[in-house]
């Protein structure tokens, strides 16, 4: 049985405003990137001759040394990038894209620096678990900052490869940094708002987005994936203490904050998948209205009195759904148009359900904000591209969202 592929990286998403991914915080882009690539390296290493003119080690040294084994982005004057690692499960370095002189140690001699911050040992096993789920859970870590100050979190993707009777991990990983929102001084009055679409719905929606997929793709046990459905859920930016603090007042709030219906609100949708029959996805969590529970596409669609199907298959993870539906957000709310950014993200077997039964299943993910049109644009500068998305309506344009304003100057 045969099965051809180019071996070619798939598509690298951009960060909000189409401004380049960084692998320091955690946007939906991050979590896209670091798979990406794992899935390249993944391609590279099984593909990989083995003869009398090739090692192993030559296809290790690739991914150590060969640029097109990683993903270098500029992000704020700061060069970043997405890069793997790889250690042999007797926990020797066989690869790394960023410190090429680990490789030949082990991980208690390459990161000694942190031994007494974290069990080590137990790290590399950790490694050794997720990659058996094929990249289906995130390993979330501490780990020190370029100053040497203690302590960030770093989240690992890692898959296993094996070749010639070694078994290998591979990994790629993200800073847990949950990205800054622009501060009160920045902002026009309701930037934050989720009942208007606006220049900054675009940041807004994928902060949301990828802080409810931190939650998910770090459970590591059923128990941690069940408190971890809760915690995507009740995600919404921004909450009312924090705005205050930024100096919003009182009288700001009230011409736009109800308490609930406002925040850019996170709904996780579960398409449990037994045996490859893909199951209709329903309804995990939605914190803003619980009697959405458990419904599926169909029944949702009924119950929010929406004027098109609700469906799933024609969005594309990492993009707003290009089509405006009406719906009612909650059973309190009327029916209005909105706009949706979409990701998804498959969950390990033994974790999704707690069984190793062969039904795993795939989260959706999404963020709503009411088809009305919001403040002006900011003017702000980014990706050298002034007031890029400035015409709201490109949010429901993929593809076209990240091109300049026929007005816009060119930085």
């Amino acid at each position: 049985v045969y099965s051809f592929f180019l071996h070619r990286m798939a598509t690298v998403r951009d960060g909000p405003y189409c401004a380049p991914c960084s692998s320091t915080e955690n946007y939906p882009c991050g979590w896209n990137n670091a798979r990406v690539l794992l899935g390249h390296i993944q391609s590279k290493l099984l593909g990989a001759p083995i003869d009398e003119k090739h090692s192993y080690d030559d296809a290790w040294w690739e991914v150590t040394l060969n640029p097109s084994y990683g993903i270098e982005t500029v992000a704020e004057n700061n060069v970043t990038d997405f890069y793997a690692f790889a250690y042999d499960w007797n926990d020797t370095c066989v690869a790394h894209g960023r410190f090429p002189h680990f490789v030949g140690n082990n991980l208690s001699t390459n990161a000694a620096f942190i031994a007494d911050v974290i069990d080590l040992p137990a790290l590399h096993q950790r490694w050794i678990d997720a990659s058996t789920t094929d990249a289906k859970h995130a390993v979330r870590y501490p780990w020190l900052t370029t100053d040497g100050q203690c302590c960030f979190d770093k989240v690992v993707y890692a898959i296993q490869i094996a070749r010639n009777g070694q078994n290998y991990y591979v990994a790629v990983g993200l800073g847990e940094a949950q990205p800054a929102m622009p501060t009160f001084a920045e902002a026009r009055n309701g930037y934050m708002s989720s009942e208007v679409r606006s220049y900054e719905s675009d940041l807004v929606a994928q902060v949301a987005v990828g802080r409810a997929i931190f939650f998910l793709a770090t459970a590591e046990t059923h128990a941690m994936y069940r408190a971890a459905v809760r915690n995507a859920s009740e995600v919404a930016y921004p909450s009312r203490e924090a705005l205050l603090a930024e100096g919003y007042t009182e009288s700001d709030l009230a011409t736009w904050w109800d308490g609930t219906a406002n925040p850019y609100q996170v709904v996780v949708f579960a398409e449990e998948a037994e045996k490859g029959q893909a199951e209709t996805p329903r309804v995990l969590a939605y914190e803003p209205e619980p009697a959405y529970g458990g419904l599926t596409l169909a029944e949702l669609a009924v119950v929010m009195q929406s004027t098109d199907p609700l469906s799933l298959t024609a969005l594309t993870p990492g993009e707003w759904n290009p089509a405006v539906v009406q719906f009612r957000k909650t059973l309190k709310h009327e029916r209005r148009p909105h706009l949706m950014y979409y990701d998804s993200l498959e969950i390990a077997d033994e974790i999704f359900d707690g069984e190793l039964n062969g039904a795993g299943a795939r989260l959706h993910i999404a963020v709503f904000v009411t088809d009305e049109e919001g403040p002006p644009s900011s003017g702000a500068v980014v990706g050298g591209c002034a007031a890029i998305n400035a015409n709201p309506d490109r949010l429901a344009a993929p593809g076209d969202r990240c091109v300049c304003d026929e007005n816009a100057v060119q930085a």
